[in-house]
């Protein structure tokens, strides 16, 4: 599966995407664009994470990803809102 990511929270968390830390991130499945809350490993490279799956980058308004290549996003669990 693959998955978008709003270009605020990249701007407030960029620092943490090294692929090694841990993170609560808002995610949405490209699929049926549903949003998930999860606890992920984000690295800015696919090829850092082993177990990753695509994560684009949206929100200049456009629609479109704004990352050329995706980076790598790897599922640690999904977070129930209550």
């Amino acid at each position: 599966m693959e998955y978008y990511i709003a270009q605020g929270m990249v701007d407030e968390m960029e620092d943490k995407f090294d692929g090694k830390e841990e993170v609560e991130v808002e995610v949405t499945s490209k699929d049926d664009f549903i949003r998930h809350l999860v606890k992920a490993r984000i690295a800015k490279s696919f090829d850092a994470l082993p177990d990753a799956e695509p994560l684009w980058v949206r929100g200049d308004g456009t629609g479109l990803s704004m990352n050329e290549e995706p980076w790598g996003i790897e599922l640690i669990e999904e977070i129930e809102e209550e």
